[in-house]
């Protein structure tokens, strides 16, 4: 079944409906290679928002590499989302966490994509608004390589493989039916 005007009515960007064209759904789902675009597709479905939350911090997680040794608030962000996406962490913790990655994370360009993929994907579960996660693969991409364009790729392809392997087809399709 092709959901294409599901896309539309949810304000998707043009690039995005333009690749859907006339893709069956499970296709374009199975075939997508923008993470961020499945995250915002998840989130605006109304996917549970702890399935969306863990996606997000896998995504994140691929930016840790970048953040110096030593420096351990991005990854205790995302320690801390998905303690609460196991129910082991309150929202206040979460939010504090989030907000402790992102400090200071601007003295370093690449440092700070790093920090701001923890804290989208530990925002998120604060915030209902779907930029957040959206910005999480997009941030992810986003490094000190030579290659920006190859990187970014590379990136939000694997961010796709780890969305689709929290978020399975099945929850997709149960939410456009």
């Amino acid at each position: 079944m092709n959901h294409k005007h599901i896309l539309e009515s949810l304000t998707a960007c043009e690039e995005a409906i333009r690749w859907y064209n006339d893709k069956d759904s499970k296709e374009a789902w199975a075939s997508c290679e923008r993470g961020d675009w499945l995250l915002w597709i998840a989130a605006n479905l109304r996917i549970d928002r702890k399935l969306i939350v863990l996606a997000a911090c896998d995504c994140a997680e691929q930016s840790l590499y970048l953040i110096p040794e030593g420096e351990e608030r991005p990854k205790k962000a995302i320690e801390t989302a998905r303690a609460w996406a196991r129910g082991e962490a309150s929202l206040e913790e979460v939010k504090a966490a989030a907000n402790a990655a992102d400090a200071d994370s601007y003295a370093i360009h690449a440092y700070s994509y790093a920090t701001d993929a923890a804290y989208y994907a530990a925002y998120y579960a604060t915030d209902t608004a779907a930029t957040y996660v959206a910005s999480v693969a997009t941030y992810v991409a986003y490094s000190a390589a030579t290659d920006y364009a190859a990187t970014r790729e590379e990136s939000l392809k694997k961010s796709a493989e780890l969305v689709r392997s929290r978020i399975s087809w099945e929850r997709i399709e149960e939410k456009l039916s």
